[in-house]
């Protein structure tokens, strides 16, 4: 199996080894690569679904432009400081939170 000029033993090989993941790195840092990376991990990870006429990207863009926590209001402008709230029975997004309202969510199971 060969994937462009590389078989796939030198195609693995350059991905376990420092040079690539470097470059992993690298591109997780780009806006194409941090929406791939959360795309991806939204739909593993979490195993959150979309409702019908959502999209991938028009989740992710409401997660970017959303600065409010839909609980207690507060800002929330760091994206390490947002979560994506979903049911975890059903996968469907309810909004996006702080982490605060994260915790304490998952410490009352509401």
């Amino acid at each position: 199996m060969t994937m462009g000029n590389r078989t796939k033993e030198q195609y693995d090989a350059y991905n376990h080894s420092e040079a690539g993941r470097e470059a992993r790195r690298r591109y997780k840092k780009t806006q194409k690569g941090h929406y791939r990376d959360t795309i991806s991990k939204w739909k593993t990870w979490h195993r959150i679904k979309l409702r019908d006429g959502e999209t991938w990207e028009s989740l992710y863009i409401t997660w970017l432009v959303q600065d409010n926590c839909m609980f207690c209001d507060a800002d929330i402008t760091n994206r390490q400081q947002k979560c994506l709230d979903h049911n975890h029975e059903t996968g469907f997004v309810r909004g996006v939170i702080c982490k605060k309202c994260n915790n304490y969510k998952n410490e009352v199971k509401i």
